[in-house]
């Protein structure tokens, strides 16, 4: 929204007033440094609630997202190995050679169970603790920093104008 070319141009075309006002020192209208304001949150709004999302997350959130993840793909992976294999060998072989096929080569069925049945037992949390990530990422973080962001424009917006000496004022001080 922000990088649109009309926003663009509404943004120069109000810098570029205020700074003529400014620089020349003419009384310049109550309403043009609110709407540069306005201008300026427009234009640089979405970039700055991106980046400080992602800052915030990479700071605070990418290594519990990163191990969660991992953690889950690792179950994926030990249920495929508990699951008999794709391909079988045709019965034809012998029924041995089938049977063969069907015991995971380390035969020690008993451990690799419970340990998946104890990694299974932390899905949910792992599976709770990415939608919470997510969900902090997605919608929590960038409404906060806009809601910062909006206040604090908010706060400027009241405060009273500070605005540079008139100049006539400015050059009867002896200048």
């Amino acid at each position: 929204m922000g990088g649109h070319w009309l926003v663009t141009s509404c943004f120069a075309l109000v810098a570029l007033s205020w700074s003529v006002f400014y620089l020349f020192r003419f009384t310049m209208p109550v309403w043009l440094p609110k709407l540069l304001l306005i201008a300026v949150m427009l234009r640089l709004a979405v970039p700055v609630v991106t980046v400080g999302t992602d800052a915030l997350f990479q700071h605070f959130l990418a290594q519990d997202y990163t191990n969660s993840q991992s953690f889950i793909e690792a179950g994926a992976e030990d249920a495929k190995k508990l699951n008999p294999p794709d391909k079988l060998p045709p019965v034809s072989k012998g029924l041995l050679d089938y049977l063969k096929a069907w015991v995971p080569q380390d035969l020690n069925i008993g451990a690799s169970t419970d340990r998946f049945m104890k990694a299974a037992e932390q899905w949910p949390e792992k599976i709770i603790n990415l939608m919470v990530i997510f969900l902090l990422q997605t919608l929590l973080l960038p409404m906060v920093l806009l809601w910062g962001l909006v206040t604090f424009a908010k706060s400027i917006l009241d405060a009273p104008s500070t605005a540079p000496p008139n100049r006539e004022k400015f050059e009867s001080n002896g200048r």
